[in-house]
């Protein structure tokens, strides 16, 4: 796709997203080839899954320690405020994780990962990659 074409793409699509000035985005992804938009979005999704579903009703009645605590007189606030800090500390580590490709802390093991955009993936192999799909 030319430059022109894939950054009106990306500005429509950063748009319908909430952004309101893509252009550094939009600019790094076209002339660098970095998956802005991918790694927007799967932080978009952590952030109002992983770490703000914790303020929705009824999830944080799901564990029996913060039942506990709320019948012993604990504020539900503090509660969603704790399980959000941790939650949030949980996917920043994970994501540090991903983007180190391995264990840095472990020499001698050829093991790691990579983390893909998916969309890229499945136009550059014509369709979905069964291996991909296995592991995903």
């Amino acid at each position: 796709m030319p430059r022109k074409a894939a950054a009106e793409s990306l500005r429509a699509q950063f748009s319908a997203l909430g952004v309101t000035d893509p252009v550094d985005l939009i600019k790094s992804e076209v002339m660098e080839d970095l998956p802005q938009l991918a790694g927007f979005v799967l932080l978009r999704s952590l952030w109002h899954g992983a770490i703000d579903g914790w303020a929705e009703p009824g999830w944080l009645d799901q564990l029996p320690a913060a039942q506990r605590l709320l019948a012993a007189g604990a504020d539900r606030e503090d509660l969603v405020r704790l399980v959000r800090a941790v939650a949030y500390e949980v996917v920043f580590a994970t994501l540090d994780e991903l983007d180190a490709g391995g264990d840095v802390n472990v020499s001698g093991v050829e093991a790691g990962w990579v983390v893909m955009e998916w969309a890229k993936m499945a136009l550059r192999l014509g369709g979905p990659c069964r291996a991909c799909m296995k592991t995903s």
